[in-house]
């Protein structure tokens, strides 16, 4: 969505880009490796310089953590403050989402099945368990389906929560899919939104 609102010539701050993390226990890079804290701290600085301060900023609402590196807390503290609008987004539609974003794990499953084995301890053994059955027997749409909304479903905060740091939502968007299209569309939704 951020690479749709910055086609429209909005400005954006794309921290996992600059993380080079999807922010996630499956985020790791495919191509290179994280910068260190003050490599990810020296990218977002010569991101921010190229941006007009009387101008909104685009951003994803992230945990203080992408992968190895942390926002800066003055950052972290802005985004506390910054306007929220939540998108919505359809779980079969995440799903695609994730196997676009993901391929390498459906080509070598054994790297997938072995990083699921953390979260024994979050999610239990019989949870993690049945994804890695999933995953043997390539029963990717149940497997996905059930990462989402039985693993990151719960481990989001929601705004307004209260060991949240982000407001409520001031909006709420509905993606109609993870196409370019649609993307490219909501990127205009969003830039017409009276907020």
């Amino acid at each position: 969505m951020l690479h749709a609102l910055e086609k429209r010539g909005e400005q954006i701050l794309d921290l996992e880009g600059l993380a080079n993390h999807k922010g996630s226990l499956l985020g790791s890079p495919q191509v290179g490796k994280q910068p260190s804290q003050k490599q990810f701290e020296t990218r977002l600085w010569n991101a921010l310089q190229s941006h007009d301060p009387q101008k909104k900023v685009w951003t994803e609402a992230e945990s203080n953590r992408i992968g190895n590196v942390h926002c800066p807390p003055v950052l972290w503290k802005k985004l506390s403050q910054s306007k929220l609008i939540e998108l919505k987004l359809s779980i079969a539609e995440r799903c695609v989402l994730l196997r676009e974003d993901y391929p390498h794990f459906c080509e070598n499953p054994a790297t997938l099945t072995e990083l699921l084995n953390v979260l024994v301890r979050l999610r239990g053994q019989d949870q993690v368990s049945q994804w890695q059955e999933q995953i043997a027997n390539s029963d990717w749409e149940a497997f996905l389906q059930s990462i989402l909304v039985d693993h990151y479903d719960l481990s989001y905060r929601k705004p307004s929560d209260q060991k949240s740091i982000y407001s409520a939502p001031l909006a709420e968007l509905t993606v109609e899919s993870a196409s370019l299209y649609s993307y490219d569309k909501s990127a205009e939704d969003l830039v017409n939104l009276n907020i």
